[in-house]
């Protein structure tokens, strides 16, 4: 493991390989704390494994375990990450995405209740680096899923990739989530328009109440198929979990 500090003065961990695994902040001493008291808890569990019966640590030591959990399954993530086919070249007349977001990026260093993903994440700066510009047509729909926190991101990616935000689509979920402030009830997906290109239908609202997928962030796939309907081929999905109908996934789950 591996400390590296940013132009911004914010401290990242990296494994081994160079692959990053998680935000630390501009802070990195509760980090080293923390992992020089997991040292010394690893120690004392080898000597008297009945700490684990104790009730004061059985909670910190589930939540140690289900992040050690969760970094595994990142780590196994990122080694599959170089054998993901490119991109198709297209170009394609509309294009949906759910980016691994990097939440750090927000400032939260541990938002309320809110797990970890077992996925790689991406920065910012490295989404927006995505080709996006090649592989879309001069008249083409975009759909890019985005929380209520990171709206911002969502119009610097827009308009860094050349399209005119147009409005955004909500999700109401059955159960609220996680968050500093208010708990998150929603999530959303802000539509752009590069060009000229009408829907192919007018019946459509902005609203959606969908049951939650199973799984870290996955999407309902009700949206995938109303969206289908929507914008004329071929579609593009980027991220994809799972292929949808109408839409050419890639990513490294499919």
């Amino acid at each position: 493991m591996q400390l590296k500090k940013d132009q911004k003065g914010y401290y990242r961990l990296y494994d081994g390989r160079g692959h990053y695994i998680k935000y630390i902040g501009k802070n990195p001493k509760p980090y080293q704390d923390a992992l020089e008291d997991s040292k010394k808890l690893a120690v004392l569990l080898k000597v008297d494994p009945s700490l684990l019966a104790d009730e004061r640590n059985r909670t910190a030591i589930k939540r140690i375990r289900n992040e050690a959990e969760r970094q595994h399954e990142r780590k196994l993530d990122a080694q599959v990450l170089p054998d993901i086919p490119p991109l198709p070249p297209g170009p394609f007349t509309a294009i949906i995405l759910d980016p691994p977001w990097d939440w750090g990026d927000e400032g939260d260093i541990d938002q309320f209740g809110r797990d970890r993903p077992t996925y790689s994440t991406m920065t910012i700066d490295q989404i927006e680096n995505l080709p996006i510009i090649s592989r879309s047509a001069p008249n083409c729909h975009l759909y890019l899923w985005i929380t209520n926190r990171s709206l911002s991101k969502g119009f610097r990616l827009l308009e860094t990739w050349g399209f005119r935000y147009i409005t955004l689509l909500t999700w109401a979920k059955p159960h609220f989530g996680m968050g500093n402030y208010f708990r998150g009830q929603s999530e959303h997906i802000m539509f752009g328009v590069k060009g000229s290109l009408p829907l192919l239908r007018h019946d459509i609202g902005t609203a959606f109440s969908f049951p939650r997928g199973n799984g870290h962030s996955v999407k309902p796939d009700e949206m995938y198929n109303i969206l289908a309907t929507c914008s004329p081929e071929p579609r593009l999905e980027l991220f994809a979990r799972k292929p949808h109908a109408g839409w050419l996934p890639w990513g490294n789950q499919p």
